[in-house]
Protein backbone atom coordinates (compact mmCIF):
# COMPACT_ATOMS: atom_id res chain seq x y z
CA UNK A 1 0.00 0.00 0.00
CA UNK A 2 1.12 3.66 -1.15
CA UNK A 3 -0.02 7.00 0.50
CA UNK A 4 -0.17 9.73 -2.15
CA UNK A 5 0.52 13.28 -1.29
CA UNK A 6 -1.22 16.02 -3.75
CA UNK A 7 1.03 18.42 -3.27
CA UNK A 8 4.05 16.95 -5.47
CA UNK A 9 1.92 13.85 -7.13
CA UNK A 10 4.40 11.47 -5.61
CA UNK A 11 3.72 7.76 -4.42
CA UNK A 12 5.37 7.22 -0.65
CA UNK A 13 5.63 3.41 0.79
CA UNK A 14 3.30 2.88 3.75
CA UNK A 15 6.48 2.16 5.73
CA UNK A 16 8.34 5.59 5.35
CA UNK A 17 6.89 8.60 7.00
CA UNK A 18 5.75 11.57 4.91
CA UNK A 19 7.01 14.27 6.79
CA UNK A 20 10.33 13.64 8.35
CA UNK A 21 11.10 15.29 11.99
CA UNK A 22 13.94 17.09 10.21
CA UNK A 23 13.59 20.18 8.03
CA UNK A 24 15.30 18.87 5.48
CA UNK A 25 15.23 15.37 3.62
CA UNK A 26 15.61 14.09 0.43
CA UNK A 27 13.32 12.41 -2.07
CA UNK A 28 14.68 9.90 -4.34
CA UNK A 29 12.72 10.05 -7.38
CA UNK A 30 15.24 7.68 -9.36
CA UNK A 31 18.20 6.30 -9.58
CA UNK A 32 19.72 9.39 -10.30
CA UNK A 33 17.75 11.71 -9.09
CA UNK A 34 17.17 13.13 -5.69
CA UNK A 35 15.18 16.06 -4.74
CA UNK A 36 15.59 18.15 -1.44
CA UNK A 37 12.88 18.90 0.38
CA UNK A 38 11.92 20.86 3.39
CA UNK A 39 8.82 20.73 5.31
CA UNK A 40 6.96 23.73 6.55
CA UNK A 41 6.98 24.02 10.74
CA UNK A 42 3.72 25.68 10.08
CA UNK A 43 1.65 23.99 7.43
CA UNK A 44 3.70 20.53 7.20
CA UNK A 45 3.70 21.20 2.70
CA UNK A 46 6.69 19.86 1.21
CA UNK A 47 9.01 22.85 -0.10
CA UNK A 48 11.94 23.09 -2.16
CA UNK A 49 15.18 23.26 -0.16
CA UNK A 50 16.42 26.26 -1.54
CA UNK A 51 13.14 28.41 -0.92
CA UNK A 52 13.54 30.15 2.26
CA UNK A 53 9.81 30.82 2.63
CA UNK A 54 6.80 28.11 2.29
CA UNK A 55 4.86 28.09 -0.83
CA UNK A 56 1.77 27.35 0.75
CA UNK A 57 1.90 29.70 3.57
CA UNK A 58 4.85 31.79 3.14
CA UNK A 59 5.68 30.96 6.62
CA UNK A 60 9.96 30.57 7.20
CA UNK A 61 11.91 28.00 6.46
CA UNK A 62 15.27 26.94 7.76
CA UNK A 63 17.44 24.06 6.53
CA UNK A 64 18.70 21.63 8.91
CA UNK A 65 19.64 17.34 8.68
CA UNK A 66 18.69 15.14 5.63
CA UNK A 67 17.28 11.69 5.29
CA UNK A 68 16.63 9.79 2.15
CA UNK A 69 12.92 8.61 1.57
CA UNK A 70 12.22 6.49 -1.30
CA UNK A 71 9.38 7.47 -4.31
CA UNK A 72 7.95 6.77 -7.06
CA UNK A 73 6.58 9.64 -9.43
CA UNK A 74 3.00 8.84 -10.26
CA UNK A 75 2.34 9.93 -14.01
CA UNK A 76 -1.11 9.44 -15.23
CA UNK A 77 -1.22 10.88 -19.13
CA UNK A 78 -4.78 10.98 -19.90
CA UNK A 79 -5.43 8.94 -23.28
CA UNK A 80 -6.65 11.58 -25.80
CA UNK A 81 -5.95 9.34 -28.66
CA UNK A 82 -8.53 9.61 -31.26
CA UNK A 83 -9.97 5.74 -31.25
CA UNK A 84 -11.05 3.78 -34.78
CA UNK A 85 -14.45 4.23 -33.99
CA UNK A 86 -14.01 7.91 -33.59
CA UNK A 87 -12.53 8.06 -36.95
CA UNK A 88 -15.38 6.13 -38.65
CA UNK A 89 -17.81 8.86 -37.15
CA UNK A 90 -15.95 10.94 -38.34
CA UNK A 91 -15.62 10.25 -41.57
CA UNK A 92 -19.47 9.44 -41.83
CA UNK A 93 -19.74 12.62 -40.58
CA UNK A 94 -17.26 13.99 -43.80
CA UNK A 95 -19.44 11.81 -45.83
CA UNK A 96 -22.81 13.04 -45.14
CA UNK A 97 -21.35 16.91 -45.74
CA UNK A 98 -19.56 16.30 -48.93
CA UNK A 99 -23.75 14.58 -50.39
CA UNK A 100 -25.28 17.96 -48.48
CA UNK A 101 -23.12 19.90 -50.36
CA UNK A 102 -23.13 17.97 -53.75
CA UNK A 103 -26.74 18.49 -53.26
CA UNK A 104 -27.08 22.10 -52.76
CA UNK A 105 -24.31 22.72 -55.61
CA UNK A 106 -26.46 20.39 -57.69
CA UNK A 107 -29.74 22.63 -56.91
CA UNK A 108 -27.90 26.03 -57.22
CA UNK A 109 -25.50 25.30 -59.79
CA UNK A 110 -25.56 22.22 -61.31
CA UNK A 111 -22.16 22.63 -63.38
CA UNK A 112 -20.20 22.75 -59.68
CA UNK A 113 -22.00 19.29 -58.71
CA UNK A 114 -19.60 17.32 -61.86
CA UNK A 115 -16.59 19.24 -60.25
CA UNK A 116 -16.97 18.20 -57.39
CA UNK A 117 -17.60 14.82 -58.05
CA UNK A 118 -14.89 15.00 -60.33
CA UNK A 119 -12.32 16.08 -57.31
CA UNK A 120 -14.10 13.95 -54.74
CA UNK A 121 -14.97 10.62 -55.92
CA UNK A 122 -11.21 9.90 -57.24
CA UNK A 123 -9.96 11.31 -53.91
CA UNK A 124 -12.17 8.28 -52.13
CA UNK A 125 -11.31 5.67 -54.34
CA UNK A 126 -7.53 6.35 -54.17
CA UNK A 127 -7.87 6.52 -50.69
CA UNK A 128 -9.87 3.65 -50.10
CA UNK A 129 -7.26 1.25 -52.50
CA UNK A 130 -4.16 2.51 -50.76
CA UNK A 131 -5.53 2.05 -47.01
CA UNK A 132 -6.61 -1.46 -48.01
CA UNK A 133 -2.92 -2.30 -49.15
CA UNK A 134 -1.49 -0.82 -46.60
CA UNK A 135 -3.92 -2.69 -44.40
CA UNK A 136 -2.81 -5.84 -46.58
CA UNK A 137 0.95 -5.01 -45.87
CA UNK A 138 1.00 -3.67 -42.41
CA UNK A 139 -2.11 -4.94 -40.54
CA UNK A 140 -3.60 -1.59 -38.88
CA UNK A 141 -3.87 1.64 -40.18
CA UNK A 142 -4.01 5.18 -37.83
CA UNK A 143 -6.85 7.22 -38.43
CA UNK A 144 -4.15 10.14 -39.05
CA UNK A 145 -2.65 8.13 -41.66
CA UNK A 146 -6.54 7.43 -43.28
CA UNK A 147 -6.73 11.63 -43.07
CA UNK A 148 -3.38 12.31 -44.62
CA UNK A 149 -4.04 9.85 -47.28
CA UNK A 150 -7.54 11.76 -48.43
CA UNK A 151 -6.09 15.18 -48.50
CA UNK A 152 -2.99 14.07 -50.43
CA UNK A 153 -5.56 12.02 -52.85
CA UNK A 154 -7.54 14.97 -53.36
CA UNK A 155 -4.81 17.38 -53.12
CA UNK A 156 -2.89 15.42 -56.35
CA UNK A 157 -6.69 15.75 -58.15
CA UNK A 158 -6.61 19.54 -57.66
CA UNK A 159 -3.58 19.68 -58.98
CA UNK A 160 -4.25 17.18 -61.51
CA UNK A 161 -7.27 19.02 -62.81
CA UNK A 162 -5.47 22.55 -62.61
CA UNK A 163 -2.60 21.51 -65.03
CA UNK A 164 -5.38 20.25 -67.30
CA UNK A 165 -6.88 23.40 -67.33
CA UNK A 166 -3.47 25.18 -67.70
CA UNK A 167 -3.31 22.70 -71.19
CA UNK A 168 -6.65 23.72 -72.01
CA UNK A 169 -5.99 27.43 -72.31
CA UNK A 170 -2.94 26.75 -74.11
CA UNK A 171 -4.52 24.45 -76.14
CA UNK A 172 -7.23 27.52 -77.13
CA UNK A 173 -4.65 29.62 -77.18
CA UNK A 174 -2.85 27.92 -79.61
CA UNK A 175 -6.42 26.85 -81.85
CA UNK A 176 -7.22 31.00 -81.59
CA UNK A 177 -3.74 31.88 -83.10
CA UNK A 178 -3.76 29.19 -85.51
CA UNK A 179 -7.38 30.03 -86.97
CA UNK A 180 -6.04 33.77 -87.23
CA UNK A 181 -3.22 32.62 -89.14
CA UNK A 182 -5.31 30.84 -91.56
CA UNK A 183 -8.07 33.15 -92.02
CA UNK A 184 -5.47 35.88 -92.93
CA UNK A 185 -3.63 33.76 -95.88
CA UNK A 186 -6.73 33.44 -98.40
Amino acid sequence: MCQIDNALGLRYPEALPIHSASPVRKLRVSESTVLDLKTCPSCGADCDARDARCWLCHADVTPGGGEIVDAVVVQQSPHYAPTETLFAVMAGILAVLIVLVGIGSALSEPGMTVLLLIVVVPALVATLVRIQARKGRVGHVGWGEKLATFVISASITVGLLGMLGVAAIVALVAFCFYTLATQNVH
